[in-house]
C-alpha cells in the first residue's frame, strides 16, 4: 500500500519528472536555463555545441532536490575530454528512489568552425517502476552557437526532435523542445542572456538570466520564467584555479524551494 502511495506522489509531480530529464548544472540552474547560447564545459548538459571551444578536461557531479522532497531528488555528474579540435562528454542523470526511477545517460560530442559551433547528444532512457517493470528508449539533442560579434552569442537547440517515448507508459523520454537564444558578454564581470523556448503541447516560455561577478572567485547570478512565475539565483566560487562551486535555487510559485549544489575540477 505505502508502495502505491509513494508511486502515487511521484505521477502526481510528472511536471518535475520532465524537468529531472532536463536538469542543468548549478550555474545553468541559478541563470534560468537560459543558457542555449552560452559556451563552457557544463553545455554537455545543455547545448552541446557549446563544447566546442573547450580545451581542458573536466569532471563534475551535483545533486538537487525538487520542491524539498528528498523522494524527489536527482543526482547528476559528467566529464569532458578534448581531443584536438573535437570535444567528448558523458553525462549521466538519475532521478527518484528504489519504488520510481528515472535515468539517462548521455554521449555528447562538439566541434567548432570559427564562428559557427555545432554538437549533439545521444541519450539513452531508462525508467523503472517496483512491481511494473522497467523500459528503456533512446534520443537524440543536436544544437548549433553562431558568434555574432566578440560579445555576442547566438544559440539553438532540437531536443528530442524525434519524439522517442517509453511505449508502454504514457510519459516522453524526454520532452520535445526548440530553443532560440541570445548571450551578451557586457564586460568580463556581467553577462545577459535572454531565451524563448517551445516545448511540444505548451505555450511559449520566456528566460532570462544575469551573471555578476563580483571579484575573480565570486560570481552572482539570477533570473526569471515569464510562463511559470519561477525565479532564480545562485553563487558561484572558484578555488584554486581549477575547482568550482555552485549553488542554485529555483523558487515555484505553488512548488516552492529546489535548492541546487554541484562540485566541479578543471585539469
Amino acid at each position: 500500500m505505502q508502495k502505491h502511495i509513494v508511486l502515487s506522489l511521484f505521477l502526481g509531480y510528472s511536471p518535475l519528472c520532465a524537468i529531472a530529464q532536463t536538469t542543468f548544472y548549478a550555474r545553468n540552474s541559478a541563470l534560468a536555463g537560459a543558457t542555449v547560447a552560452l559556451a563552457d564545459v557544463r553545455s554537455v548538459n545543455d547545448n552541446q555545441a557549446g563544447l566546442g571551444l573547450t580545451t581542458k578536461k573536466w569532471i563534475t557531479a551535483g545533486y538537487i532536490t525538487h520542491a524539498l522532497l528528498p523522494e524527489l531528488s536527482t543526482q547528476y555528474g559528467a566529464f569532458v575530454i578534448p581531443l584536438k579540435n573535437n570535444v567528448f562528454g558523458v553525462d549521466i542523470n538519475a532521478y527518484g528512489n528504489g519504488i520510481y526511477k528515472l535515468q539517462r545517460i548521455g554521449l555528447a560530442y562538439g566541434r567548432s568552425f570559427g564562428p559557427i559551433s555545432f554538437g549533439f547528444r545521444v541519450n539513452y532512457h531508462q525508467i523503472s517502476i517496483t512491481e511494473y517493470g522497467s523500459e528503456g528508449t533512446v534520443s537524440i539533442n543536436m544544437g548549433a552557437q553562431f558568434k555574432l560579434t566578440p560579445k555576442t552569442t547566438i544559440g539553438s537547440q532540437l531536443i528530442n526532435p524525434t519524439g522517442a517515448a517509453f511505449s508502454s507508459i504514457a510519459e516522453s523520454a524526454q520532452a520535445q523542445q526548440i530553443r532560440l537564444g541570445v548571450a551578451h558578454t557586457f564586460s568580463d564581470k556581467l553577462i545577459a542572456l535572454v531565451e524563448v523556448d517551445k516545448t511540444a503541447g505548451t505555450d511559449l516560455t520566456v528566460l532570462g538570466g544575469l551573471e555578476y561577478r563580483i571579484i575573480k572567485l565570486l560570481a552572482l547570478r539570477g533570473g526569471f520564467d515569464v510562463n511559470t512565475g519561477s525565479y532564480y539565483g545562485g553563487l558561484g566560487f572558484s578555488l584554486l584555479k581549477s575547482a568550482t562551486i555552485d549553488f542554485a535555487t529555483r523558487v515555484h510559485p505553488v512548488l516552492g524551494l529546489s535548492p541546487q549544489i554541484d562540485l566541479a575540477y578543471e585539469f
